[in-house]
């Protein structure tokens, strides 16, 4: 299947108006934070991370021995007591964290994400699988620990349980996109309404169990400079968390920003896309597979 330079404009295109329709089903933001102090324990990191929600969207913060940083947070309750929260630095604007602060299990997730320079965001994919041994140029890194504390359930964790699944995510009805959680490396997404209709690809993921039903979502694409972290919750049949990308003309251009959806098992068939079918974006997607000997099925 190939790609014509009409698909390739319209995605450019785009990208430019995805923002508007995102938030119509966004959790509220919260200020429950606002006042309180937390100390993260990070496994694995050289030092705890403090943190002081001065207000609702004011939060001071500092790694163990070291300056303090003030950064604009938002923050939604995606269930009683467990919070995603997201900021951009304010120091390198192509960084981000977004944690999930859980104090029913008193622990905490915690997602670093950085978007790429322009020259590696441009970068021929096959030159960066050998550079980099990665399918993405951008680059995120999970942490979990405890909260005011080490963590002693262990409950975050890597986890399977979304595989084999197939869930529809309506933003808006201006925006809605079908997901296969194909294994544990990778998913299939395609758009189903909005300007981005008709596009598909498959792109790496990262999946975290918090709670029962709850898991954190993470992908980063591998053309775009482009990153999605959220919550997706099977009990409220929701997801809350962000976008963080840079602009596919101009990767230096940068958009953060906090989105939801409503999410249903899919039961769409490919007759339901007569006149739209998907347009994969890459013709060697198979053959690059093989080559990383992973197994795929669709």
């Amino acid at each position: 299947m190939t790609s014509d330079n009409k698909d390739w404009l319209r995605l450019m295109l785009a990208l430019e108006s995805l923002e508007e329709g995102f938030d119509e089903h966004r959790l509220p933001l919260t200020d429950k934070l606002a006042g309180q102090k937390f100390e993260l324990y990070p496994e694995g990191e050289e030092g705890n991370i403090f943190i002081h929600f001065k207000d609702a969207s004011q939060a001071e913060w500092r790694l163990e021995n070291e300056p303090r940083n003030t950064e604009h947070y938002e923050a939604m309750e995606v269930r009683p007591d467990i919070f995603f929260v997201d900021w951009v630095s304010h120091a390198d604007p192509k960084k981000s964290l977004s944690i999930v602060l859980d104090l029913v299990s008193r622990e905490s997730t915690l997602l670093w994400s950085q978007l790429p320079s322009a020259q590696d965001a441009r970068a021929d994919l096959f030159e960066r699988i050998k550079r980099t041994n990665d399918l993405s140029a951008v680059k995120t890194h999970i942490v979990h620990g405890g909260v005011d504390g080490e963590r002693t359930k262990k409950i975050h964790g890597r986890t399977a349980d979304l595989v084999g699944k197939r869930l529809k995510h309506t933003y808006s009805n201006k925006h809605a996109f079908e997901h296969i959680y194909l294994n544990e490396r990778l998913f299939c997404w395609q758009s189903l309404e909005g300007p981005d209709k008709g596009l598909a690809d498959t792109e790496p993921v990262d999946y975290i169990k918090i709670a029962e039903d709850l898991y954190l979502f993470s992908w980063r694409e591998r053309i775009v400079p482009w990153v999605g972290i959220v919550l997706i919750d099977l009990v409220q049949m929701r997801t809350a968390g962000k976008v963080f990308y840079g602009d596919i003309a101009d990767p230096d251009k940068v958009t953060n920003y906090t989105v939801g959806a409503r999410v249903s098992f899919s039961l769409l068939r490919p007759s339901k896309f007569e006149g739209h079918r998907p347009t994969i974006r890459h013709g060697c997607r198979m053959a690059l597979m093989v080559a990383l000997n992973w197994s795929v099925e669709c």
